[in-house]
């Protein structure tokens, strides 16, 4: 990966989705899709492959008062399905046991780490 990378973010809390497009954007990364709950994300990943995304930034409670990570290991089984070597970054408040969809964990809030692990993923 590089400078500038385009990403898909799949976030429900709109103002952690504001931090973070703002965040990426600082960085040069680009956001090519996003989605905001569990049905949008599952219609989402089938335009990864024609958005150029080289990663993708996914919260695993996409529904109040969860902390399983169940909608986040759902959507990234389905996002490895289809793009086998897409990167995935899990971006959650829940511990990294139960984000263990994605290939790195970042824990919220992240103030500024996300940029960073976009551009440090390995290719």
């Amino acid at each position: 990966m590089g400078i500038h990378e385009k990403f898909f973010l799949i976030e429900d809390d709109h103002r952690d989705a504001q931090d973070i497009f703002s965040e990426m954007a600082r960085a040069g990364h680009e956001v090519v899709g996003y989605a905001d709950n569990l049905q949008d994300a599952t219609e989402l990943v089938s335009k990864i492959e024609e958005s150029g995304a080289s990663v993708i930034v996914l919260d695993g409670n996409l529904s109040p008062r969860r902390s399983d990570c169940e909608e986040g290991k759902e959507i990234a089984k389905l996002i490895k399905s289809k793009n086998p070597d897409m990167s995935i970054i899990a971006h959650s408040g829940s511990s990294k046991e139960a984000a263990c969809y994605g290939d790195i964990y970042i824990k919220k809030p992240s103030f500024g780490e996300l940029a960073k692990a976009v551009t440090a993923i390995p290719r």
